[in-house]
């Protein structure tokens, strides 16, 4: 049976290398989500996509356009288990932090 612990240095499937290079490439608000939602994603995985849709992650709308399907994503997953008023709530710190850049 396989283990589902990570080895040390290693976060899911990516290495601390990978994550913190994949998480500097991407774009401030892409960032952000990252760093604040409440279901924390890793950044190496999206980076791989990014780069084989061959886009780059730091033109701002590409990055407004990452930001926001990663934050509706992570509200469905959610919504899963929770109320759609128990998700927002979740989600609610990280909206304040988009509207006050506008």
């Amino acid at each position: 049976m396989a283990s589902n612990v990570s080895s040390p240095g290693v976060i899911g499937a990516a290495s601390v290398e990978a994550e913190s290079e994949a998480f500097d490439a991407l774009g401030p608000m892409l960032r952000t989500v990252l760093r604040d939602a409440p279901v924390k994603v890793l950044a190496a995985p999206i980076m791989r996509e990014v780069q084989a849709m061959r886009i780059d992650p730091r033109d701002p709308a590409v990055d407004a356009t990452l930001a926001c399907n990663l934050a509706h994503n992570i509200e469905m997953l959610l919504r899963v288990d929770r109320s759609a008023q128990d998700a927002a709530a979740a989600m609610h710190p990280l909206q304040a932090k988009r509207g006050r850049r506008r």
